[in-house]
């Protein structure tokens, strides 16, 4: 099995990913949005399955939500996540064993994790200074991203914020990587497979600046121009 995808399939489950093993039920989930996500889900994630599981992953689309997921059911290969220590439920884990002093593993790895939970924006006065964020409930597991950002030379920040979902207030830690030397040394060095980054990188790169509140259709169609 290839390190290197089945190292940033982990980090895909990490980010947007379920396992389900309970009362003889074993599936795995990885969920998008039905517009921004489609074309990694569909074109990228799919064929990722494929080759690292030989199954195919059927999609499906939530009702009254803005989502679409890919699911496959199968024992042996739930057995597999598990036993690199991805667990049914919440997410604790890191980065997997296997990984660990394996800088491109490393890099793989992010790069499933940055695909999935993370958003490339820019600044709202000019657009066109930008940066790398994402908030994780877990404080350990967001410094040890910054950590392994520091094996890229790539520097990031962490706030800690308070979150309201509901009647629910908690905390969350914000990681951020701020500017363009940052941003070059992250393409460099991690990339990214979802074309909703992709997309935004490459208007920023062609305008000089990032055209805001833009969907993942429109920004494809303003590169073809």
């Amino acid at each position: 099995m290839d390190k290197k995808k089945l190292a940033e399939f982990i980090g895909i489950m990490l980010g947007d990913g379920n396992i389900y093993s309970k009362s003889g039920t074993y599936r795995f989930v990885v969920t998008g949005h039905s517009e921004e996500d489609y074309d990694y889900l569909i074109n990228y994630v799919k064929p990722l399955i494929k080759t690292l599981f030989n199954k195919e992953a059927s999609i499906w689309k939530h009702k009254n939500k803005n989502a679409i997921a890919l699911s496959v059911c199968s024992k042996s290969v739930i057995e597999k996540l598990i036993s690199l220590g991805l667990v049914s439920g919440p997410k604790t884990m890191g980065i997997p064993t296997f990984a660990k002093k394996n800088k491109k593993l490393i890099a793989n790895f992010i790069r499933g994790i940055a695909d999935t939970d993370f958003s490339i924006s820019f600044t709202k006065k000019k657009h066109n200074y930008p940066f790398i964020t994402s908030s994780f409930s877990n404080k350990n597991f967001t410094e040890e991203l910054k950590n392994l950002l520091k094996l890229f030379n790539i520097k990031a920040n962490i706030y800690t914020k308070l979150t309201t979902l509901g009647n629910k207030t908690f905390i969350q830690y914000q990681i951020d990587i701020y500017g363009r030397h940052n941003l070059k040394k992250w393409m460099k060095f991690i990339g990214f497979s979802n074309p909703k980054h992709l997309t935004k990188i490459a208007i920023w790169n062609k305008l000089g600046y990032y055209t805001p509140h833009t969907h993942y259709l429109e920004r494809v169609k303003l590169l073809k121009q």
